[in-house]
């Protein structure tokens, strides 16, 4: 009879004893580790969780088998009943050992630092904190964004446990994340010296050595590495990367192409051999290469920026801008992407040009849908700054494309625009409405109006002038029905805090003029 079989007899002799459950789930548990990596196998962790969680159900009187049993949960990944479990342990025995640290590490697995640190700060009353809960303090405060006193807590860590590989790992990527590129370097070759030049340490190593400006080591590391695992796909990727910044593209692209070889499903391999394959002039395979990576990770706005880049050298403007706003919508927090759209999107300077000339190209070619998908990220994230050219454009296409749509008979894209009415009315309205506070916060205004040479009173009415085109210019393509009736715009107006009773009353009557025109 196998171990399996005996804890499942024990089981069934008594079911009723959450000791005997907690018995089975961790054989199989055992069992499961013993033959591979656990998370590879669902029916075994569905089986372990299982008979775990019968285990909880039963409210074993010990705190101690509550506890056991919330490790043996936290073991397959079900945190959330993990937690539910050490919080049933503490309501039998508040000072348990080992409970309090156990609820810190799984309010991490949740990302919860927050309320991880909270615990990990009550778990005494004095100064003094066991090596394992510094480490914990430290992932808490790398969960938050916070690197230096992360790095205060790793490096305690590490000093209460020399030799732990996984507070070795978090100290390394700390320096890193600081930029201590001498410290990370060194924290990164005593990793590679206690685990045999593990490959994830090898790969780290040399990144650290990119960042310190040492490319020629790096790649020193990376070949030897290679020469004894040339089927690691992680490992050329790297080397590839490497080489690049070691100004030896005709080598990356080797590295890349074995990297895509070996793992053709790459999103990563294939943009190393894009990036191997520009410097060396090949922008036709680069930009296929892009184009390949960009079908398996469509949302990388990385890729979709560095796309543009090689669209525009070769000629392809409209290509390189629709890449651009397709990146920018991804990542509208990014300002070299947003720096590098403004960019594309300023016109040579023409004398006398309006608002409606403020992009390259003419309204018709330009990519509308990207635009828009670019106005509602900005309008999420409260970015959109319409004094910019891309600001001017993209509020010049949300109020004109809706009837050009229609003129030209491209009923789909009219039906996408209004689908998304609200959306868009919410972002026309945050565009207009903090666009005088945006201004006013701009140092070149301030001193424009501090010297006399424009009025406040100018800018305001400039202000409304913009609301009222903009309001009453929206109209649905289909029935020729303006698409904010006379209660939104007043709604709309009152919250640009303009003088809404004069503002109201012009945008009627623009309103009932366009419509007597048969707009």
């Amino acid at each position: 009879m196998t171990t399996a079989e005996s804890l499942h007899l024990a089981v069934e002799k008594d079911p009723a004893q959450p000791k005997r459950w907690l018995e089975l789930g961790l054989g199989l548990l055992e069992a499961a580790e013993a033959a591979g990596p656990l998370r590879e196998d669902p029916e075994a962790t569905a089986a372990i969780a299982a008979s775990l969680l019968h285990a909880l159900s039963l409210q074993p009187e010990s705190a101690e088998l509550r506890l056991k049993i919330a490790r043996g949960l936290e073991s397959v990944g079900c945190f959330q009943r993990a937690l539910e479990g050490v919080d049933s342990a503490v309501a039998v025995d508040a000072k348990l050992p080992g409970a309090m640290e156990l609820r810190a590490k799984l309010l991490l697995d949740l990302s919860q630092p927050d309320r991880a640190i909270k615990v990990l700060k009550q778990m005494d009353g004095s100064d003094e904190t066991p090596g394992s809960a510094q480490f914990l303090f430290a992932q808490a405060y790398q969960q938050l964004g916070s690197y230096e006193p992360a790095l205060q807590h790793a490096q305690l860590a590490v000093a209460g446990a020399p030799r732990s590989v996984p507070r070795l790992y978090l100290r390394a990527e700390l320096y890193g994340k600081l930029k201590k590129s001498s410290s990370c370097v060194s924290a990164w070759e005593e990793i590679i010296k206690l685990t045999n030049q593990a490959p994830k340490a090898v790969r780290s190593l040399a990144d650290a050595y990119l960042a310190a400006g040492q490319a020629g080591r790096a790649v020193e590391v990376l070949r030897e590495f290679v020469s004894t695992s040339p089927d690691s796909a992680d490992a050329q990727l790297s080397l590839s990367i490497a080489l690049i910044d070691a100004g030896k593209p005709a080598e990356a692209v080797k590295s890349a192409e074995i990297a895509c070889r070996l793992r053709p499903r790459s999103p990563e391999a294939a943009m190393a051999l894009a990036d191997a394959l520009g410097p060396g002039g090949d922008a036709g395979r680069a930009i296929k290469a892009f184009q390949r990576a960009l079908e398996l990770e469509p949302e990388s706005a990385g890729a979709w920026h560095r796309l543009s880049g090689l669209l525009s050298k070769s000629g392809d403007e409209k290509g390189a801008t629709s890449a651009l706003l397709r990146a920018a919508s991804l990542a509208p927090d990014d300002g070299q992407i947003t720096d590098a759209l403004n960019d594309s999107l300023a016109p040579p300077p023409v004398t006398g040009a309006g608002p409606e000339n403020a992009f390259r190209g003419s309204l018709e070619d330009f990519p509308v849908g990207e635009t828009l998908d670019l106005l509602k990220n900005k309008m999420a994230t409260g970015r959109l700054r319409i004094e910019t050219p891309l600001g001017t454009a993209m509020l010049t296409i949300a109020r004109g494309r809706v009837a050009t749509a229609a003129l030209e008979g491209e009923r789909g894209l009219a039906q996408s625009l209004l689908d998304d009415r609200e959306v868009l009315k919410m972002a026309l309205v945050r565009a207009l409405g903090t666009g005088w506070e945006e201004l006013a916060d701009d140092d070149v205004v301030t001193e424009l109006i501090d010297k006399k040479v424009v009025t406040e009173k100018q800018l305001t009415r400039t202000l409304r002038q913009q609301v009222r085109r903009v309001l009453a210019q929206i109209v649905d393509a289909r029935s020729g029905q303006f698409i904010f009736d006379k209660a939104e715009v007043s709604d709309t107006a009152l919250s640009l805090s303009v003088d809404s009773t004069a503002l109201i009353l012009d945008i009627y009557r623009e309103m009932d003029e366009a419509k007597e025109r048969g707009l």
